[in-house]
């Protein structure tokens, strides 16, 4: 499995960021403000060029408790959803030594792109998980594991049961950045991860 840290992650090219992180009994939610990108972060996965990174945008990071999978929602500048990225996990929670936020990654990966307001499903890096297995950093156990998750989650994307992929995220932003007393603001960090 690969450790990412919620903290780091798609902050390469960014030069400068606010940062507000929120525990409740279910979750742990990263919002991310991008403020100065070195670089736009787009893909092209979807049969054209989208942006989705640049000055002014968002991220929001949920982290569920005792679940098996993080959401991460990439958002513009008018606060509007451009995607839900889906990481399938081992395992997650606050690493006990650095205290930092973090999932093990099973290499599995569902992306939600919305386009013209409709979702359109994508599952990514099964070359991940078959390198992972030949290189002998997961069974073939936990791939079998994996997949099953992976099927289930689609399910439940396709169905909304996943309550983070119906949240508001115009509201949940004004909410955290509109408070300024508690903005972190920081400048690009040296090992930052982009995925």
């Amino acid at each position: 499995m690969k450790r990412k840290y919620l903290d780091e992650t798609f902050l390469r090219d960014v030069e400068e960021y606010q940062i507000e992180k929120i525990e409740t009994p279910e979750e742990y939610i990263v919002f991310k403000h991008f403020l100065k990108v070195k670089e736009k972060y787009e893909e092209s996965h979807t049969g054209k060029n989208r942006c989705l990174r640049d000055n002014g945008y968002y991220m929001i990071e949920y982290l569920p408790k005792g679940k098996n999978y993080t959401v991460r929602s990439f958002i513009d500048k008018n606060k509007k959803v451009l995607r839900n990225y889906i990481d399938l996990v081992e395992k997650s929670g606050i690493e006990e030594e650095t205290g930092k936020l973090y999932y093990d990654d099973m290499y599995i990966d569902i992306v939600e792109d919305i386009i013209e307001g409709k979702p359109r499903i994508q599952v990514r890096d099964f070359t991940d998980i078959e390198k992972a297995q030949m290189e002998g950093k997961i069974t073939q156990e936990e791939v079998n594991s994996a997949y099953l998750q992976m099927l289930n989650l689609i399910d439940d994307i396709e169905e909304r049961k996943i309550k983070y992929l119906r949240i508001n995220p115009k509201k949940r932003l004004e909410e955290i950045f509109n408070k300024t007393n508690i903005i972190t603001r920081y400048k690009k960090v040296e090992e930052a991860q982009d995925r």
